[in-house]
């Protein structure tokens, strides 16, 4: 089995979207259930641009090169 990070990607969006559908997921996060249409690509927009703005780093985990969830750094200071 081959773990890998790498920075999230617009192509997630889909992924995000199925997996953070799952009512099992709202139980232990902030994800709203049911979770909007359309939330997983406004989210990966907005992870993108803060990735940009060098304030959070949020990572796509694949597993065997399939999607398997995310991680993220917030608050991050880079003074």
């Amino acid at each position: 089995m081959e773990v890998m990070l790498r920075f999230v990607l617009p192509s997630d969006a889909a992924f995000v979207q199925e997996y953070a559908g799952n009512p099992l997921i709202s139980e232990t996060s902030n994800v709203p259930y049911p979770y909007p249409d359309g939330a997983g690509e406004s989210w990966a927009k907005m992870v993108i641009g803060r990735r940009e703005q060098g304030i959070s780093y949020v990572f796509s985990i694949l597993v065997d090169d399939r999607f398997a969830g995310v991680m993220s750094l917030n608050a991050v200071d880079l003074e």
